[in-house]
């Protein structure tokens, strides 16, 4: 069982500081989880509902150069999870 990811963690809980944080130290943007390949900014993305900061989030990692054409296990893009919100 691996852990998560930090960035991955932040993203997901909608923690703009933390990933603010995260990013000025480098880290990576486009980590993915490994069971479905997905990055931080997809999972900001998956994650918007209008109750939480993770639009805020998907601003900050795409301000910060996050690649938003990789693909997740699916075939699915960054883009495309956009266009399902």
């Amino acid at each position: 069982m691996s852990r998560v990811k930090p960035l991955y963690a932040a993203a997901k809980k909608g923690d703009v500081e933390r990933v603010v944080d995260l990013i000025q130290q480098g880290k990576d943007l486009n980590v993915k989880c490994e069971r479905f390949e997905r990055t931080p900014l997809m999972i900001a993305i998956n994650k918007i509902d209008g109750t939480n900061d993770c639009q805020k989030v998907a601003k900050k990692l795409i301000e910060a150069k996050a690649e938003v054409d990789l693909k997740d296990k699916n075939g699915l893009t960054a883009l495309m999870y956009a266009a399902f919100i």
